[in-house]
């Protein structure tokens, strides 16, 4: 490169000609070489880069995957829970409409629980005690009603085998005074 200059300076330019056609072709060839492997080392990099992120995709693809369908076996075992609870609650409830429909109200729900259903299902339970116990009073009030009628029955058929005596007594005084009174006379 220097003496390149100083021969231009010297205002020589076959040297320089010449200078530059064998060195300035070494030059040229090794500017190309670093060239091509840049070229190369950035297609290269590219190329892995992109791998990389390919596997980067498709390790969170499969990580998102993973928790969707973790997310729905959650959901379905929390599903399978609690419609598990709900007919558990349904089928105490049927067997205890059925046994109210029966007559038997000591039947009792006996569910436990801290929501709308155990709030129901105490209320259910308070509906059939009361109708038990005004079912329970109703029976006493007619055994208490069969009894006084019974009383009833016994004091009417007493009066009336009373007022036939005092009836048969009265005609027999009737006609004892008959009986005075025509021979009275």
């Amino acid at each position: 490169n220097q003496q390149t200059s100083a021969l231009a300076l010297e205002n020589s330019n076959e040297k320089a000609f010449e200078l530059s056609k064998t060195e300035g072709k070494k030059r040229l060839a090794q500017a190309e070489k670093l060239m091509a492997e840049l070229v190369r080392q950035s297609k290269a990099g590219l190329i892995q880069d992109r791998e990389t992120s390919d596997e980067k995709f498709k390790t969170a693809r499969t990580i998102l995957l993973g928790i969707a369908l973790a997310g729905i076996l959650i959901g379905i075992i929390l599903a399978m829970i609690i419609i598990r609870q709900l007919m558990f609650v349904l089928n105490k409830s049927f067997s205890f409409a059925k046994a109210l429909s029966t007559g038997d109200f000591s039947s009792r729900l006996n569910i436990e629980r801290d929501d709308e259903l155990g709030d129901l299902a105490d209320h259910l339970d308070g509906i059939a005690q009361n109708v038990g116990n005004l079912i329970q009073s109703l029976m006493q009030g007619i055994e208490d009603l069969t009894a006084s009628s019974g009383n009833l029955s016994a004091l009417s058929q007493n009066m009336s085998t009373n007022a036939s005596d005092a009836s048969t007594k009265s005609s027999s005084v009737a006609h004892a005074a008959q009986d005075m009174n025509t021979s009275m006379t």
